[in-house]
């Protein structure tokens, strides 16, 4: 007789919490309180559980996904002048196994997105022009955001690109955000040089 797995019913029933809550802790934890993700998390640990199918990933490390917002580009004939570095971000995100989200500024504002978008950090450019209520929700979800100045040559806006995505891969690798964030780890970070 085949021995039955653990399942989200049995981590329900063990840490006290509905299957749906189980359930968020594992595909939608911005949508539950840090405390509740932890204790899930730790009971799934204790009991074996490694999800069903292809849920055996690391659950931490989720989404693997950065969105960078883009501003409204004006209608010269020419590329707009992020171009390059939006390019050198998306082949640095294919080299670490992430994805690139493209965002609209426009949706910073949106606070639906704002509470659900299912991504590990946000980039931006032109980082004057931040929602502060975006930076607020980013900070209870624990997201980092990083504003890439564009007041640069675009040499030094490629540079700077390329630092604040090693920066924010590292922060997702070593598991500061998202789910196992404490309180207040949250940072907005702009690069001026």
């Amino acid at each position: 007789m085949r021995k039955k797995g653990i399942t989200i019913s049995d981590i329900a029933e063990k840490t006290g919490y509905s299957k749906t809550t189980v359930s968020f802790a594992f595909n939608w934890p911005n949508r539950i309180s840090a405390e509740a993700v932890e204790k899930i998390m730790q009971c799934a640990k204790e009991l074996g559980y490694h999800g069903s199918g292809e849920q055996g990933q690391d659950i931490v490390n989720r989404y693997k996904t950065i969105c960078l917002f883009i501003p409204e580009t004006e209608a010269s004939g020419r590329g707009p002048v992020w171009a390059r570095s939006m390019m050198t971000l998306y082949m640095l995100c294919a080299k670490e196994g992430f994805m690139l989200s493209l965002m609209d500024e426009k949706r910073m504002a949106d606070s639906y997105f704002q509470r659900s978008s299912a991504v590990d950090a946000f980039m931006l450019f032109c980082p004057t022009n931040v929602e502060p209520s975006f930076l607020e929700a980013a900070k209870k979800r624990h997201i980092p955001v990083i504003g890439i100045n564009l007041d640069v040559p675009e040499q030094q806006m490629v540079t700077n690109t390329i630092a604040c995505a090693d920066l924010i891969i590292q922060i997702i690798k070593d598991k500061n955000v998202t789910k196992t964030a404490p309180e207040g780890s949250y940072e907005f970070f702009e690069l001026n040089a």
